[in-house]
């Protein structure tokens, strides 16, 4: 395994093949979070360094409840690929208060190595992927993923996910995305977005959260990530999406650093 910056070791690669035989063993699971951006944007060729985690993000579809039955699954796994004199264990359960969501930890003495952080919300924005090694898994579309992340930078949680400001700079670089897709995301999940004023008014404070972010090779100065998320975000900030309803879409052009209508 590699090392990542600040001298830690990188599980990426080992997660991956946690993915793979999830994916073996038709685990009901549903993959999201930066595994499954980062082999979405290898799979269309971007010439990128993406940044690196330490979570595997899902959506678990075999109902409530079920973290031993994810811990007994894990532990299988990662003793099968080799990874030993570690314990699985579930630092959070799932519950309404937190969203319906759970956490499991891979540790090896005190130290946490990854984790799987499980939401029990269906999710049906899927695609499939397909790995170095040609396993077939299933993830979260694009349009998903993108619409998850300008929600969050669309609040206050802007300041501990400024990730996310980073991941849509990378996203912006590839054409594709539609209003109308991202709005029916939202339209299923029945959540809204936030008025975006912390990402319009506290930019300073914005900038501190993002130059601290660490895992990120050939990190972008801030200045040029805000401004093109900016311009990707830009019908959502100002509400012009709302047109879309009368049969007006529109399409990011990722050249021209713009949204083009369509009909």
């Amino acid at each position: 395994m590699s090392k990542g910056g600040g001298g830690s070791v990188d599980y990426m690669d080992f997660m991956y093949r946690v993915i793979e035989e999830m994916a073996r063993l038709k685990i009901p699971v549903v993959f999201k979070g930066a595994l499954v951006l980062n082999q979405a944007l290898k799979d269309r060729g971007m010439p990128y360094n993406f940044r690196q985690t330490k979570d595997i993000d899902l959506n678990w579809l075999a109902g409530e409840g079920r973290e031993n039955d994810l811990i007994e699954i894990i532990e299988g796994i990662v003793y099968n690929l080799g990874l030993c004199d570690v314990t699985v264990v579930c630092d959070r359960k799932a519950s309404k208060e937190l969203d319906r969501s759970a956490r499991i930890v891979v540790k090896r003495g005190g130290t946490n190595l990854f984790s799987l952080d499980i939401s029990l919300r269906e999710n049906p924005f899927v695609v499939e992927y397909k790995t170095p090694n040609g396993v077939i898994f299933l993830g979260s579309s694009l349009d998903k993923i993108f619409a998850d992340k300008v929600r969050a930078i669309s609040s206050k949680a802007i300041f501990r996910r400024a990730k996310d400001l980073y991941d849509l700079y990378i996203m912006s670089m590839l054409d594709g995305y539609s209003i109308k897709a991202t709005l029916e995301v939202y339209a299923f999940e029945d959540k809204s977005l936030g008025d975006f004023d912390s990402f319009i008014s506290r930019l300073d404070d914005l900038k501190y959260a993002y130059d601290r972010l660490e895992e990120i090779i050939n990190k972008p100065f801030f200045n040029d990530v805000y401004a093109r998320v900016r311009d990707f975000c830009l019908p959502f900030i100002t509400g012009d999406y709302i047109k879309c309803t009368r049969m007006v879409d529109g399409v990011w052009n990722s050249q021209a650093s713009m949204w083009i209508e369509t009909y």
